[in-house]
């Protein structure tokens, strides 16, 4: 059968720099192009060995009569196999039923991998986790006859006869630019009882039997870059490669793990995000540049907030609490508003409410003129004024706690503010200056309010203007909500 080279990008990435400190390649020298070769059997080149101590990982070319069609198969099963009263197999087509495996030379005995069962479990927890997105099924319980891809923990690279599988290796699986049904995948017990690195190795070594390569982003499974948290598959495109760029095994330069196993395996039967609009509410008069937000759940990642007006896509938010804002120059008149809450499934939830969009008010204008009671002008929108809870000038010890969900920091002093255009500086209302944050942004701080670094300030027109001194307000930190999970 064919390569499946469909999803994979043709577009040549920039190189990419550090060594791993996981896992490497089993090879010494990386080719220019890296296709597989012809020989089933043979390992497959992947790049520069790291010349240090530390396992390395390995695959084993099996040519594509190998590979199954493409797309998702039913009732799939992912089985991690601990080896706990060893694991004999025979030399064979891969065949996860009759523990044969083409990766061992005759016959081959695992010893089981040397954790308690409390790690054990964690590690089995962690692989759900990471294969959680995906149609497939990851247990610890042997499946017996049912069709299953395996993956085998224990022994030492050593345990499978095979004279070109070395002690350097720290996991092994076979390779068809597709899906080996059946297949047995390996991670020795050479990692210790780490549950990160079991996981992350587990995770890239099943994965090959799926067809994936590796690539050069660190946070992803497929990577040997280092990473401080377990890896995950993401959805990204990344240059395929060990420490350097090189072609896909499959055709292309670039792979998105993710991409890939949804194609291969299909998605979960996960929901998607609940969404529920908090502001504006459906029918509400608004002004240009006004404030949009909620509050979003889901038993999965929220991956990005998005706002769309009358179908477009205006704004994106990926940091809680995912605050978005419509463009100033939006058309006055009758608008639709929708947010669309995307989950790590690709789930989206979806909430729209309809709203007409006014004049703008007048930052210039009296208190009380053009807004309601207690809320002043900022860049000609209305938002809650000082003498409100959260409201611009208040104090504040995060995003959450403020109406326009931004806190802004100088020297010792953190308020509510709003975001103004630093370059014309006019925005704000009566006692309180655009002061700008960085190139064109601005936030709206209080004239009377102590200035970080000795800058001078003076007002005019009623408060309207503040001119800092390059030491003053220029240098505000930004606070906002950390992102969760």
């Amino acid at each position: 059968m064919a390569h499946t080279t469909a999803h994979r990008r043709v577009r040549r990435a920039a190189p990419a720099g550090a060594l791993a400190l996981a896992l490497a390649s089993a090879t010494a020298s990386p080719p220019a192009t890296a296709a597989p070769p012809a020989r089933p059997g043979t390992l497959v080149p992947t790049g520069a060995d790291r010349g240090d101590a530390g396992p390395r990982g390995a695959l084993v070319w099996q040519g594509p009569h190998a590979a199954a069609g493409p797309g998702p198969q039913p009732d799939q099963v992912l089985y991690l196999n601990r080896c706990a009263g060893d694991c004999e197999l025979r030399s064979g087509e891969d065949d996860s039923r009759t523990n044969r495996s083409s990766l061992v030379g005759g016959a081959a005995r695992i010893a089981p991998l040397e954790v308690d069962d409390a790690t054990w479990a964690e590690v089995v927890a962690c692989l759900r986790e990471t294969y959680a997105p995906f149609a497939i099924e990851v247990t610890d319980q042997d499946p017996g006859d049912r069709p299953h891809f395996e993956t085998m923990f224990g022994g030492s690279p050593l345990s499978l006869n095979n004279d070109f599988i070395g002690l350097g290796v720290g996991g092994v699986s076979p390779f068809a630019c597709g899906v080996i049904p059946n297949a047995i995948t390996f991670v020795f017990d050479v990692w210790g009882p780490t549950v990160k690195a079991l996981c992350s190795v587990g995770a890239q070594e099943s994965a090959h039997a799926f067809g994936l390569d590796h690539e050069l982003l660190a946070a992803d499974a497929q990577s040997y870059l280092w990473y401080p948290d377990v890896k995950r598959f993401i959805d990204a495109w990344a240059p395929c490669g060990e420490s350097v760029a090189r072609d896909c095994l499959c055709g292309g330069n670039e792979q998105n793990s993710f991409d890939d196993l949804v194609r291969t395996l299909g998605l979960g039967p996960g929901t998607p995000p609940a969404v529920a609009l908090t502001e504006p509410v459906d029918g509400a008069q608004v002004q240009p540049g006004f404030l949009v937000r909620g509050r979003y759940l889901d038993d999965r990642a929220i991956r990005r907030v998005e706002l769309a007006i009358d179908d477009v896509v205006v704004a994106t938010s990926t940091t809680p609490p995912y605050p978005l804002r419509a463009p100033l120059t939006l058309a006055s008149g009758p608008h639709r508003v929708e947010v669309r809450v995307v989950d790590d499934q690709r789930g989206v939830g979806r909430q729209a409410v309809a709203v007409t969009l006014g004049a703008a008010c007048d930052p210039a204008a009296a208190p009380g003129v053009g807004c309601a009671s207690g809320q002043v002008c900022v860049e000609g929108r209305c938002t809650a004024g000082p003498d409100l809870a959260g409201g611009l000038g208040q104090a504040c010890a995060d995003a959450s706690t403020c109406a326009s969900q931004q806190c802004d920091r100088s020297g010792d002093e953190q308020r509510c503010t709003e975001a103004c255009d630093g370059a014309g500086g006019e925005g704000c209302p009566r006692g309180f200056a655009c002061v700008q944050t960085s190139d064109a942004v601005g936030a709206c701080w209080p004239v009377d309010a102590t200035l970080a670094g000795g800058g001078g300030c003076a007002s005019a027109g009623g408060g309207a203007h503040l001119v800092v001194a390059a030491a003053g307000l220029g240098l505000l930190g930004r606070r906002r909500r950390r992102r969760r999970g």
